[in-house]
């Protein structure tokens, strides 16, 4: 079977934590979207990430623009900015490569969070095995969210042009 995203011997991805010393708690997170720090981009993109688990910078890009109302007065060609920041605050892990590839996942407050909200513990054990996941592991699973979010795309154009 072919993906989209091909494994490369030697081309290993790594997690990495940008505030592995202090890791945002659920508590911390809930404050933020209290305080209004975190807004309904934060909230989306936590979301998705939980509903697809890996997602490159593109494809999220893609989805955040296809899940926010056409109106948002926030919209915009890329979240790159809301996705750091959601990384360097912990919310987000990120595993990449030398060759510039990332594939962004939640941290384990953020899957707790995210389950508590809503009110679910369907995807609990998936946070659990992530650190046994290979690379080739996670590249299957950015090529099958990059389909599943190219057929939600075509569905939403084709709606909204009827």
């Amino acid at each position: 079977m072919h993906f989209l995203f091909e494994y490369i011997p030697g081309k290993e991805l790594k997690k990495t934590l940008a505030n592995a010393d202090c890791p945002t708690t659920k508590e911390e997170i809930d404050k933020k979207f209290l305080s209004r720090e975190y807004m309904m981009i934060e909230y989306e993109s936590i979301k998705a990430l939980y509903e697809f688990q890996f997602l490159n910078l593109y494809n999220l890009n893609r989805y955040l623009n296809l899940v926010l109302p056409e109106d948002f007065e926030f919209r915009k060609v890329s979240y790159q900015k809301n996705i750091e920041l959601l990384y360097n605050q912990g919310v987000l892990d990120c595993y990449r490569n030398e060759d510039g590839l990332k594939a962004y996942c939640l941290s384990e407050s953020a899957y707790r969070y995210f389950s508590e909200q809503k009110q679910t513990y369907r995807k609990a054990y998936f946070y659990r095995q992530q650190d046994s996941l290979t690379t080739q592991d996670i590249l299957k699973k950015l090529s099958v969210n990059q389909y599943h979010i190219s057929v939600l795309h075509y569905i939403f154009l084709t709606f909204r042009a009827n």
